[in-house]
């Protein structure tokens, strides 16, 4: 009998061990993604919406029902009415910020001028977010919107705005997320933006904004995405755009710029770029060369509009030759280089088959990606192309709070496992390639 005792108590020891390892936390591996560093704070935010209760002073109320009372005259299809802005159709309080998401059909009109009886340091807007093909949001971008300090992200992506870029909103010091794709912007690039000290992503791709990248931009200290595909930029790249600390990722493909792709693009070891295949061949310095050229006044198109070339009133050699576009009408191939030494910078070719001077691009079929997930618990990444600007507002969990925009990359972040797990079999059954899963 002692020696039966002895073997149950032995075995119940080694159960008792065995238990205590499976409780014990096991430490994972993270899969690390290439896209773990970007995040659309605004959504995010909106996704613990329902974290915290919306407070703010009556004074900051009181500012803020002004702006958005100026956004509701400008878009009188948004039936807004009454003092609280929170009940309104596309507005969402929490915390102690609003936004104002309307996609679809739901907002019509132009964008508003701010008004002057204002104290913008109360006002909570944090968010505009007006993006899709189908609004009926014409007009420009107000100069005025320099006032919303607190506005963090501006997505007026697929809408039918036609305007210059301000530069007066180097003085949104709160700007992290600037979305202006697929519309018709033109002009050039505002060297003041380089100011936007919380900037993070710019997104104006499909766009008629032309010129050259503008060297001050070197500065920015927190941007992370530039993605400038398929507009009418030119010249050279500037080396200096390598000193971005925080720079992760370049798209630029499908322009007219000239040259190589400096070296100091190339080296970084964070720097993702994209650029047509051209400037990364062995000739590129001769086959594509930029011509040099004399820039005296600049000489704008004759119709006044879109594209006028921004230059130093002082005679100089430079490199920012506009080329002149071939005459199939492409955004991004440049016909050959130019063969004299001199020449004076004017205002671009535009192609044959432009209507008013400017090009419009194809919208039919682009490729975007998107990433559903929640930190620590699981990320997919997926590339989709639409054709015919299919919406797919279908593909997106219950939980997400507007379609996903059709930019290069959005990211969108929830709490809600169970709707990203729910909507991946009906995404990987449709039209989408699952380009990255990584589980942890």
């Amino acid at each position: 009998m002692t020696q039966l005792h002895r073997r149950v108590a032995l075995i119940a020891v080694l159960a008792a061990a065995v238990l205590l390892t499976l409780a014990a936390p096991v430490a994972r591996a993270r899969v690390a993604s290439p896209w773990d560093a970007v995040e659309d704070d605004g959504l995010e935010r909106e996704m613990d919406a329902d974290d915290e209760p919306f407070f703010i002073s009556e004074a900051e109320r009181s500012n803020t029902l002004k702006v958005m009372r100026a956004f509701a005259a400008a878009m009188p299809s948004l039936g807004w009415s009454g003092a609280d802005f929170c009940t309104w159709a596309g507005v969402r309080c929490f915390d102690t910020n609003v936004s104002f998401i309307a996609t679809g059909s739901l907002a019509t009109g132009t964008l508003p001028e701010m008004p002057d009886d204002v104290d913008y340091s109360l006002v909570k807007l944090d968010q505009i977010n007006l993006f899709d093909q189908n609004t009926g949001i014409t007009g420009t971008l107000p100069s005025s919107w320099s006032k919303l300090h607190k506005v963090r992200t501006v997505n007026l992506g697929y809408t039918s705005i036609s305007s210059t870029l301000p530069a007066s909103w180097s003085s949104m010091s709160s700007l992290r997320f600037l979305t202006l794709s697929s519309t018709d912007v033109f002009g050039t690039l505002p060297a003041a933006w380089s100011s936007m000290s919380a900037i993070e992503q710019i997104v104006i791709s499909r766009t008629q904004i032309t010129g050259t990248l503008p060297e001050e931009w070197s500065t920015m200290p927190n941007v992370r995405r530039i993605h400038f595909q398929q507009c009418n930029l030119y010249g050279s790249f500037p080396a200096s755009w390598a000193r971005m600390p925080s720079l992760e990722r370049l798209g630029l493909q499908n322009n007219n710029f000239c040259g190589c792709v400096p070296d100091s693009w190339l080296t970084s070891p964070t720097l993702w770029v994209g650029v047509d295949a051209k400037h990364r061949m062995a000739d590129c310095a001769t086959a594509h060369a930029c011509a040099e050229t004399t820039t005296p006044e600049p000489v704008p198109s004759s119709s006044g509009s879109a594209g006028e070339v921004s230059g130093s009133s002082s005679s100089s050699t430079a490199t920012t030759a506009e080329p002149t576009p071939s005459s199939s009408g492409s955004a991004g191939e440049v016909s050959g280089s130019s063969s004299s030494s001199t020449a004076t910078t004017a205002e671009p070719t535009p192609s044959s088959g432009s209507a008013g001077g400017r090009v419009r691009h194809d919208r039919r079929a682009d490729s975007e990606q998107l990433r559903l997930g929640r930190r620590g618990v699981r990320v997919v990444e997926l590339e989709h192309r639409h054709d015919r600007g299919a919406d797919y507002e279908h593909n997106v969990p219950h939980a997400m709070p507007d379609p996903v925009p059709r930019s290069e990359l959005h990211v969108v972040r929830t709490r809600q496992l169970d709707a990203v797990q729910r909507v991946l079999p009906r995404i990987r059954a449709d039209s989408w390639r699952v380009v990255h899963e990584a589980h942890w």
